[in-house]
């Protein structure tokens, strides 16, 4: 393989020329001429010749499960456009940016061709046609694929060897630890002081700039790399097997004890995006059986659904919002219609964004009894998005960033709108009146609402610092006593953990969080906070002395995972307290007059505005967004509605 100095001295010579070139030969090659592909099932595969020199390329037509089986895919950043390459193809030219020229630079072999497929130039971008109808084939491009070559970038300060050898010596401790303890959750806390894992910052931060590499943050590598049978990533001359950096930001992300002392890395968007896509999805020979911490999660995850998938890929980039939906067509998960097999969703780039957005929340919401998911999926980004009257306030804008975790997972225990089948229909009265209709009861409106929780109120610093979540409660508090939780401050505090954590336990998606070890947990996670902030012994609750003969370490790693289910809880949003006295969290936009619904089948509850529209002959509703409200979990609200003489009813709901 050729050094770092050689490759730079190389790429300088192609750089040079072709700018050289582009200057001085008005004879220079003509553009590659692209020819129709012989059929729907055809793609073509770029043949990149050996050398040191300019890249030099041929492209051959091949039929997708037919003749190409020893092709290698490359997943890579388009890059910027302001500076392009171009490379001989046949005879002809094609211009290429230079982040995909440095690649090719990179993995080119010295000795022999090397059959690739690269989107940028396999495709014919200019045809629009033809790229509906590749990005139909891509999963099944990547999927056949002998190995997907990850490109993440150059390696600019020469510090791959350490970041990736500083990845693999982590992962190894790890697995001694895991086959010291017998189970992952039985490693013992981990400190700095204990000298376990790397206690040096700067080489943690140059994890975290590597993380930062535009690749990471690219749409369509979670259907390029999630498909791959294996995959290798290059970052500038050194690589590393993708199962390696995927275990490794598995570790980071799952355990609270190894992410407070790393410090936050970015790995969540990662690791969890490929654990909501992929874990109980894939097909086949996958990178996943490489590594034991991922191998051991095969099976052991909730079950997604393609809304999931949709919702995980809105912190990653797109060129065209319209991929958002089409980088995932290829996705085993993919709805498709009960008469024909057909996939709901198809490619079509001469369809607007909101168009796409909306085809596909109809297909979805009125698709099956799940159909309420779509609703948990809106996150509207700001006060504009409720209010618009542009686009439907209850199609998911996938192409927002998602600031919040989503609490209505099928997986979860929650019951909130009873057993019963959710139904849906949607209406287009006209293109700016797309209504959906929906049954459901409204039972109380908001009265109070808390400051909007932000990611430095979960850092365990500015926890034992200024302890956000006891003064939210403090603040509770002073709205009076809550006629639904009985008459006690302790049953009320009750109701504030409980809502604090979604009413949900530690790595535990199915299972309610029982109340006895909630409380436990809670009082650990004020002990701890109250001892390192140099308390007082006499300031200590009971409930600490009873848990006195406990080890430090455990009472310190129970209360760094009760922050993890905070922040899973609370990150952008508020508090709230009804009329009627009910404690819930929802959406950073709610406020005092919004109402309070459950929606027949739908797992919970949700925040609606009333609508104020001239002429409206029917109240029609804003959503604001899903809620966790203490009480109503359950399905309290459609068994109040069994009841005879009772005062609520279930009505017709339009949302627009």
């Amino acid at each position: 393989m050729l050094s770092r100095k050689g490759i730079r001295h190389i790429w300088g010579q192609i750089n040079g020329r072709a700018k050289e070139e582009r200057r001085s030969d008005p004879q220079r090659k003509k553009s590659y001429p692209y020819q129709p592909l012989p059929g729907a099932e055809w793609t073509r595969l770029l043949e990149l010749q050996p050398g040191s020199g300019p890249l030099v390329c041929g492209l051959r037509p091949a039929e997708i499960e037919g003749d190409i089986v020893q092709y290698e895919a490359l997943s890579y950043a388009w890059g910027n456009t302001v500076d392009t390459v171009d490379i001989d193809c046949d005879g002809h030219s094609i211009p290429i940016r230079q982040n995909l020229a440095s690649a090719l630079v990179h993995i080119r072999h010295e000795d022999r061709p090397r059959l690739l497929w690269v989107d940028a130039v396999c495709i014919n971008q200019v045809d629009s046609r033809e790229r509906s109808q590749q990005v139909q084939l891509m999963g099944e491009i990547f999927a056949s694929a002998r190995k997907v070559l990850l490109w993440l970038g150059d390696d600019k300060d020469g510090e791959a060897d350490q970041c990736f050898g500083l990845i693999k010596a982590t992962n190894d401790t790890l697995q001694e630890l895991w086959d010291r303890s017998g189970e992952v959750k039985n490693i013992p806390l981990i400190t700095s002081e204990d000298g376990t894992l790397c206690n040096d910052s700067a080489k943690w931060d140059m994890v975290r700039q590597f993380l930062k590499s535009d690749w990471f943050s690219r749409v369509w590598v979670l259907q390029e790399v999630g498909l791959a049978r294996t995959a290798v990533a290059f970052y500038g001359g050194t690589s590393i097997r993708w199962s390696q950096i995927i275990e490794f930001l598995l570790w980071v992300t799952l355990s609270a004890n190894i992410r407070d002392l790393v410090g936050s890395l970015g790995s969540a968007r990662t690791a969890n995006v490929f654990l909501v896509m992929w874990i109980n999805s894939h097909e086949g020979p996958s990178w996943m059986d490489e590594m034991p911490y991922a191998r051991s999660l095969l099976g052991n995850r909730p079950k997604s659904m393609f809304l999931d998938i949709l919702h995980a890929q809105r912190r990653y980039r797109a060129t065209d919002p319209r991929d958002r939906v089409y980088a995932f067509l290829s996705h085993p998960l993919v709805p498709l219609h009960s008469e024909d097999g057909r996939k709901l969703i198809s490619a079509d780039y001469n369809q607007s964004v909101d168009q796409v957005f909306f085809d596909t929340a109809r297909s979805l919401v009125q698709l099956d009894a799940l159909g309420w998911t779509v609703l948990s999926a809106v996150q509207h980004r700001s006060r504009s998005g409720i209010s618009s009257i542009r686009r439907p306030t209850w199609v998911p804008r996938w192409d927002e960033d998602s600031s919040l975790a989503r609490l209505g997972r099928p997986s979860k225990w929650y019951m909130a709108g009873g057993h019963d089948s959710f139904q849906a229909k949607v209406s287009v009265l006209s293109p700016l009146d797309k209504w959906l209709e929906v049954k459901g009861a409204g039972f109380d409106r908001i009265t109070w609402t808390s400051k909007v929780f932000a990611p430095e109120d979960f850092q365990w610093s500015n926890q034992v610092k200024s302890s956000p979540l006891q003064h939210a409660w403090q603040q509770l508090e002073q709205q009076g006593p809550s006629s639904v939780y009985q008459s006690s401050d302790l049953d009320q505090e009750h109701a504030f953990c409980l809502v604090s954590v979604a009413g949900m336990e530690y790595g535990k998606d199915s299972r309610r969080y029982e109340l006895s070890r909630l409380w436990a947990d809670h009082t650990a996670c004020k002990d701890v906070l109250l001892s390192e902030s140099r308390a007082v012994a006499e300031s200590l609750t009971d409930a600490r002395r009873a848990d006195s003969s406990k080890s430090k370490d455990m009472l310190k790693k129970r209360a760094l995972e009760t922050v993890v289910l905070q922040r899973q809880a609370l990150l952008n949003r508020r508090f709230f307290m009804t009329s009627n006295g009910y404690y819930g969290v929802c959406h950073f936009e709610v406020e005092p007059g919004d109402c309070c619904f459950v929606l027949r089948g739908a797992n919970v509850p949700f925040v609606f505005r009333p609508a104020s529209l001239k002429n409206q002959s029917i109240q029609r509703y804003l959503l604001v967004g899903e809620a966790y409200i203490q009480g109503v979990m359950e399905g309290e609200i459609y068994e109040e509605l069994a009841k005879e003489g009772t005062q609520l009813t279930e009505e017709d709901i339009v949302l627009i």
